[in-house]
């Protein structure tokens, strides 16, 4: 049923949370102030009290007026509901009386009232502030929100159940996964129980129960089994994310793709909720496992899903005593790169010796060397490659038809060559080119849009020579110059680009940046933590991709730490210090800054040498998955005030890398309410086995970190 109130009112009521924070602060004060005006060192203190009694008790007034027109919208629990509301008016009217109290003892009145009753009036309205405030943030956050995190032994004093641990799904147990339990109701948990709980029933609509769900809410069933195009919850995740009936409502995260797909793939399967139903169990699971895997794991693509056996080591000692450089990628696995570059004279006969490992060759390297066209023909048989460096070479665009065969091949570096838009054409026979280099060659505008247009999928790079970049291309993103990732009190932050008249936006939210977003026109001064991402525009130009670098403002002082699990001997770079020493490594994890954990999660213990009041914790990580290092796949995050008893605050699951990547650095943050705490105990999960896509499938992974924060 739709609501009658005037939207006005409803309009008003939605500045409530706003209102009330003032009338709780100057009560506050006003008890304060009351305690320690009592005494005979302070008297004058008791002339402020009365304009402080008004300013709360017009406070509480408004805020409770504003609080009845929110609470017309409806969609909270009733009798939570009521109680907020009285205890509120309550509130207000004995700050009414307070304040007139007041003002009478001010003036020197004898009434007995004003004498005998006003501590015990101050009383009640603390007990009546604790009760409201209480009350009011568990309709909105929930009755468990307190004790959500709390020990055992306090939630057995409290008369609470013992705390249901949550599932971790493994990848490997998807078959024998709860299609409800522990695949959709999840989402639902993340994504829409905070708005469709027991306290706050937003459309009448209840989702933390089987029950509720197939009740439906205030516009009845949302869901109609086997037919998900017919069910309301489908139908609202399908709308724009800005429509007012989008679910989550705009503001909040929405669900992806994969998301959305299984929930309508669940609801044509009859929307089962029993734990009895497994996904492996369906007969129609093979059309959402790839969906459910791409939230899991990913199978080998490209190359390096070939049965490909390992070369032979004679051939390799063969090669190396030519002068050829042969290194492995991947250990225990076959793929293999070879370095040529920067050679002033090169035998056709050292590139046609490659061929002995043609299957297992992924990677060459012939920049600036001295090759011809001729040394082409015996490249263009390695047919697994996958990355090609010909840049500064005298190859023509005769010698690219040779490489037509390279059908495996995503990057190919022509900077500083003679190609010109004759080359182009046989570059297009390359479907699975991703990214090309083309700065400085003869290459014409048009034959790069044209290009571009028939392969949407890649990347052109034209460097920063205004003379040589052509408008269709993609801007490169600005150069971040920093003093310091990682800092104490301030950091200041430019933003830079080689050509002129380049227009760069930002945020520093970690919010997508776009054409509406802060101009940059000079340095940012950092004082707290940030994410900064930016991109690059220019009119009649494509924009850069964006660019996003995490600053993280740390603790005034380096904590004390010690660590559960010592790193690799290989690895260990200055051993535990190295996490709190706000020294950040390279995307090289040989630099020395890294410590290496092999199948291990850092466990990592910080005393911050006195109780601090903290609200996140930051642990820099390294991903090289060539290496077999990867991402952490979770944070915990536990306080203890002596060092031996911890508790759990906070925690997440990080998503799993799914592809092959470059090396990278990122910051995985875990934010929470801020506590008191003198001891912080950081776990951050390694992958622990190589996943099943990667060429080096179940072997031990490695998570590489240098630094961890406390904020």
């Amino acid at each position: 049923m739709e609501s009658t109130t005037p939207e006005f009112f409803l309009f008003l009521g939605r500045f409530h949370p706003l209102a009330l924070h003032l009338p709780i602060g100057f009560m506050a004060l006003g008890l304060l102030l009351e305690i320690y005006a009592r005494g005979e060192r302070h008297p004058s203190l008791r002339a402020a009290l009365p304009f402080i009694w008004l300013l709360s008790a017009i406070g509480a007034v408004v805020a409770a007026g504003l609080g009845y027109l929110l609470s017309l919208e409806g969609g909270y629990q009733e009798e939570m509901l009521s109680d907020h509301k009285w205890l509120g008016i309550g509130l207000a009217v004995i700050s009414i009386v307070i304040y007139i109290a007041s003002r009478q003892r001010a003036a020197g009145s004898q009434f007995v009232l004003w004498r005998k009753a006003y501590v015990p009036m101050l009383v009640v309205m603390g007990l009546l502030l604790a009760g409201t405030g209480h009350i009011g943030g568990s309709l909105t956050h929930g009755s468990e929100y307190l004790t959500q995190y709390a020990p055992q032994p306090i939630r057995s004093l409290a008369g609470l159940p013992p705390k249901k641990m949550a599932m971790q799904l493994a990848v490997g147990d998807l078959p024998t996964a709860r299609i409800f339990h522990d695949l959709v109701q999840p989402i639902l948990e993340a994504r829409c129980v905070s708005c469709h709980n027991t306290e706050k029933t937003k459309g009448e609509l209840l989702l933390t129960t089987v029950a509720g769900i197939m009740a439906g809410g205030e516009e009845g069933k949302i869901i109609q089994a086997g037919n998900a195009d017919a069910s309301s919850m489908y139908q609202r995740l399908l709308l724009p994310h800005d429509d007012e009936e989008h679910m989550p409502p705009p503001g909040k995260r929405p669900l992806n793709d994969y998301q959305i797909d299984l929930i309508a793939w669940w609801i044509d399967e009859g929307a089962p909720m029993e734990e009895s139903v497994l996904l492996g169990d369906s007969e129609n699971a093979s059309q959402i496992m790839p969906m459910v895997e791409r939230l899991y794991a990913q199978e080998a693509e490209g190359v390096f899903a070939l049965a490909i056996e390992m070369a032979d080591e004679d051939d390799i000692q063969m090669l190396r005593a030519q002068g050829i450089q042969i290194h492995q990628i991947v250990q225990e696995q076959p793929w293999l790169e070879a370095n040529l570059s920067d050679r002033d004279s090169l035998a056709l006969e050292q590139v046609e010796a490659l061929l002995t490992i043609k299957d297992q060759l992924i990677e060459l390297d012939l920049g600036n060397a001295e090759i011809t066209d001729e040394h082409l023909k015996s490249v263009g048989q390695l047919t697994h490659l996958t990355r090609l460096h010909l840049e500064e070479t005298p190859i023509t665009d005769a010698g690219l038809d040779h490489l037509q065969a390279l059908s495996y091949l995503e990057y190919l570096n022509l900077f500083g060559t003679a190609i010109s838009d004759v080359g182009l054409e046989a570059i297009r026979s390359l479907k699975g080119l991703k990214s090309l280099y083309l700065w400085q060659t003869e290459v014409s505008q048009d034959a790069v849009g044209e290009l571009l247009a028939m392969a949407p999928q890649l990347e052109v790079e034209l460097g920063l020579d205004p003379m040589t970049i052509f408008g269709s291309a993609n801007l490169s993103p600005p150069q971040i110059v920093a003093d310091k990732k990682l800092f104490r009190d301030s950091n200041l932050i430019e933003l830079k680009m080689d050509i002129k008249g380049i227009e760069i936006r930002y945020t520093l939210d970690g919010t997508e940046p776009d054409s509406t977003s802060p101009l940059y026109k000079s340095p940012l001064l950092l004082t707290e933590s940030a994410t900064l991402k930016t991109f690059a525009r220019k009119e009649g130009w494509q924009p850069s991709p964006v660019l996003t670098e995490d600053f993280v403002k740390v603790a005034g002082h380096s904590p004390n730490i010690s660590l559960a699990y010592q790193p690799s001997d290989k690895y260990q770079a200055q051993g535990e210090l190295s996490l709190v020493d706000l020294q950040k490594g390279t995307q090289q994890f040989r630099d020395g800054a890294w410590l290496g954990f092999e199948a291990h999660d850092l466990v990592a213990s910080l005393d911050l040498q006195k109780s601090s009041q903290i609200h996140r914790v930051s642990v820099s990580c390294l991903e090289d998955v060539g290496a077999w290092i990867f991402y952490p796949v979770g944070l915990e995050v536990s306080i203890s005030e002596d060092g031996k008893t911890y508790k759990k605050i906070a925690s997440k699951a990080l998503p799993k890398t799914q592809e092959t990547t470059t090396p990278s650095m990122r910051h995985f943050n875990l934010s929470f309410d801020a506590v008191e705490a003198r001891y912080v105990k950081v776990e951050t999960r390694n992958y622990a086995k190589v996943p099943s896509w990667h060429p080096g499938a179940g072997g031990k992974a490695w998570l590489f970190v240098d630094e961890v924060m406390v904020e």
